[in-house]
């Protein structure tokens, strides 16, 4: 979407020493579900435990972005216009309600895009990310070559053998693959200069002991 009229202005110079703390991780079961379901897709021979591991990264990983995304908002203004929001809105809630093979969405997220002032909120939040995503990666200079577009479908047709020539044909398709792997790497980026500290609390000691009884 990159004729929206909305815009986005850095008023003052992010604070690279800024730590950020999560005191407990958020994740909707159905969210962990559809996580586990593509990854037994993508990794059909691994241990139960292993995908509990990559998803508990994966957790972690969403939580760390989403809080420190909401530490450097406050440093840039946004100027969010009402088209663009709606184009957002019906074109999440088009791409939740006709994802029959929920290749990217969850029932939690077809109940939440039928409300509509929960569509509107999360029309909003995803078009900040956007507009703030495409500013750092402005920043950052991060990019996405071509090269890189076509290698990432390449190993996805190896480890699942889905086709992937549709995607390849398809300049719109190609695109959204680029904007997965941006983001993917905006991530990444934002993980390296911002610190992260897990202050999570510990189990009760009684649970503890229950479970060295039961082992």
């Amino acid at each position: 979407m990159s004729d929206k009229k909305s815009t986005i202005k850095k008023v003052n110079e992010l604070d690279y020493s800024q730590e950020f703390e999560i005191n407990q991780l958020h994740a909707d079961r159905d969210f962990i579900e559809f996580q586990r379901k593509k990854l037994k897709e993508m990794h059909p021979n691994a241990k139960p435990e292993d995908i509990d591991r990559q998803i508990a990264n994966i957790v972690a990983r969403n939580n760390s972005i989403d809080l420190i995304i909401d530490g450097i908002a406050k440093h840039f203004n946004f100027d969010i216009k009402e088209e663009d929001l709606k184009e957002f809105a019906d074109r999440i809630k088009n791409n939740v309600l006709n994802d029959v093979n929920q290749n990217m969405s969850n029932d939690t997220m077809k109940k939440m895009v039928q409300n509509e002032e929960t569509l509107k909120n999360i029309a909003l939040s995803t078009l900040k990310r956007s507009l703030l995503y495409k500013e750092l990666a402005k920043l950052w200079d991060i990019r996405v070559s071509d090269e890189e577009v076509k290698t990432s479908l390449d190993n996805y047709y190896a480890a699942t053998n889905m086709p992937i020539r549709d995607i390849l044909n398809d300049k719109a398709k190609f695109e959204s693959v680029r904007e997965i792997m941006l983001n993917e790497k905006i991530g990444n980026e934002l993980l390296h200069r911002f610190r992260v500290k897990f202050n999570l609390p510990q189990p009760p000691k009684n649970s503890q002991k229950n479970n060295n009884n039961n082992s």
